[in-house]
């Protein structure tokens, strides 16, 4: 697997959640995502955050994010990065955090090459 940078349009700083969890009592049933979903092509990477690093395990990946686990108690909204299995450095923030899981938004695109 490759993982390069890609430039992309940033989004407005102010636009977000602003750390607030919002509760929802009912499930999605539609999948709002655009891009796919890798599983099995990052298996661990190191997530900074706070100034410290944990390991964690990568469920999944796509080139806007990814979800995690064990989520470490963060909020939404903060600042954290990933560093993954092929020395890939990306900065993004916490999306969500349910079940012992975290989704990482990237705040720049990855470009993910399958062989």
């Amino acid at each position: 697997m490759t993982v390069r940078m890609k430039r992309a349009n940033l989004p407005d700083a102010d636009a977000g959640l602003a750390g607030f969890q919002i509760p929802r009592t009912v499930r999605r049933t539609v999948d709002q995502r655009f891009e796919a979903r890798h599983s099995g092509l990052v298996d661990d990477a190191v997530l900074a955050a706070r100034g410290r690093e944990k390991l964690v395990r990568v469920i999944n990946i796509s080139a806007e994010g990814a979800m995690i686990a064990p989520a470490p108690p963060l909020r939404i909204g903060e600042a954290v990065s990933l560093r993954l299995a092929s020395d890939v450095r990306v900065a993004g923030s916490v999306r969500w955090i349910r079940d012992g899981r975290m989704g990482v938004n990237f705040t720049v695109p990855l470009i993910i090459e399958t062989e």
